[in-house]
């Protein structure tokens, strides 16, 4: 299993920068290793919401569908994201600070069957994409 924190600050309001990271399509304009993120189905944020995102990768992209499973407005949203290969957890949690607010996003992926093999790789790799992520991420709170 691998995991990646980072937490990040904004001078935005937390409401607002929740309400713009619990609708997950968000996720293609601060992530870089996102092609694309789109709504599939149910009500933005609410639980059972479903999201699309494509990962844009040196291979063919990949795809994951995500869903909200837990979300506590304006604070904590939970999203289970799946494919074939793996299972991703991410949890985005929202502090509000005297400047602003605080972003933890928690991600961790599991790899399904055979290939839980290389989670100790996929440790790896989700450090360097997490890293790249965590700075998209700063820059997008802050905009």
């Amino acid at each position: 299993m691998a995991r990646y924190v980072g937490t990040v600050r904004s001078n935005r309001p937390a409401r607002e920068v929740f309400e713009d990271l619990a609708d997950f399509t968000s996720v293609a304009q601060w992530d870089p290793g996102v092609a694309s993120c789109t709504h599939t189905g149910g009500k933005k944020g609410e639980v059972g919401c479903r999201f699309r995102v494509v990962q844009d990768t040196t291979g063919p992209d990949i795809t994951i569908d995500y869903a909200i499973e837990e979300i506590e407005h304006p604070r904590r949203v939970v999203l289970r994201g799946t494919n074939a290969w793996l299972v991703s957890i991410d949890v985005i949690v929202v502090e509000p600070t005297p400047a602003g607010c605080e972003v933890t996003y928690d991600a961790t992926i599991k790899l399904k069957g055979p290939l839980a093999l290389f989670d100790p790789l996929m440790s790896l790799g989700l450090k360097r994409i997490g890293a790249k992520a965590k700075k998209g991420l700063t820059d997008h709170v802050n905009a």
